[in-house]
């Protein structure tokens, strides 16, 4: 699908939140959809969010989740075990002021940025302090946003050095 074509049909896309959603026969009910399954005995209807966010007082929140590390990496390849350079690395900088108000745009109140956190590597960040870990610990050179070394700092495979 061509750029275009995708930002047209995404631009198009009204996120939903369900109004009134009974629970299906295996006990789950659908979550944020357009498209809602119901049955012969119920019906489900959705209604956009700016509606439902116009209508209460309180917005309901859509949060989007997103991997920083991914998001502005421009490397398309990825080599098993690679380095940072090698396999790439998106920045906190990527999101920029117009990245952040087409989110928003798309009905999005929050933003959950996954992976922040500082986690075991094999870069070296000698300059700053920073020790490379145990391989043991580390998943492929670049590190793992899920081996968590440091509940305070944020990786620094994330700034912009």
């Amino acid at each position: 699908m061509k750029k275009t074509t995708l930002k047209k049909t995404l631009a198009a896309a009204k996120p939903t939140v369900a109004t009134s959603v009974p629970a299906t026969e295996t006990g789950v009910a659908p979550t944020t959809n357009s498209t809602l399954a119901t049955t012969p005995e119920t019906t489900a209807t959705a209604t956009p969010i700016s509606e439902t966010a116009t209508a209460n007082a309180n917005e309901r929140m859509l949060i989007y989740q997103v991997l920083p590390r991914l998001y502005g990496n421009t490397k398309t390849i990825n080599h098993h075990a690679g380095t940072i350079e090698e396999n790439g690395c998106g920045k906190m900088n990527d999101f920029t002021e117009p990245v952040l108000k087409s989110i928003k745009d798309f009905g999005y109140t929050h933003i959950w940025y996954t992976g922040l956190l500082e986690h075991a590597t094999q870069t070296s960040y000698a300059d700053h302090g920073i020790a490379v870990d145990n391989p043991i610990v580390v998943k492929g050179k670049a590190g793992s946003p899920y081996a968590i070394k440091d509940y305070y700092d944020i990786d620094p495979d994330l700034a912009k050095m």
